[in-house]
């Protein structure tokens, strides 16, 4: 017979981090370690006015399009578009099969779309009821 008890995540984890760990795992992680790369690129006025930027992370053959925010007073005017054009002139030039973006369904699944992405799941009530989270890719090869 065996019990589920309480126990502490200081305890916890070690443990199962060692229960978990074969040689390949740690490969892999030691790869992804390796293969992870960070790009972050904003949008200036010609005044010099921060207006808005994208974040990404490339991990193995993909990259991830993190965050995308452009202010209310630049919206619809292609600068979205330009960041994301960015992200995947990027993702290209490093010869990534596709790229991933999450967005909320009151944000800009539509936006994404209209850049070639192809919505691949949804989560309903998600963060908060009628809310959904959108996943969302675009494949590069």
């Amino acid at each position: 017979m065996v019990e589920i008890k309480d126990l502490s995540q200081e305890t916890l984890v070690p443990f199962l981090t060692k229960l978990i760990s074969s040689e390949e795992t740690l490969e892999l992680r030691d790869d992804f370690n390796n293969d992870t790369k960070n790009y972050q690129f904003a949008l200036y006025t010609v005044n010099d006015e921060l207006m808005g930027g994208v974040t990404g992370k490339q991990s193995f053959n993909s990259m991830h399009v993190s965050l995308l925010g452009v202010d209310k007073s630049l919206r619809g005017k292609g600068y979205g578009k330009l960041l994301m054009e960015k992200m995947e002139s990027i993702a290209r030039s490093e010869n990534l099969n596709h790229i991933t973006v999450t967005t909320l369904s009151s944000q800009a699944p539509d936006f994404y779309k209209s850049l070639g992405f192809t919505e691949i799941g949804r989560i309903n009530d998600f963060p908060i009821k009628g809310s959904q989270k959108i996943y969302l890719v675009k494949y590069l090869k």
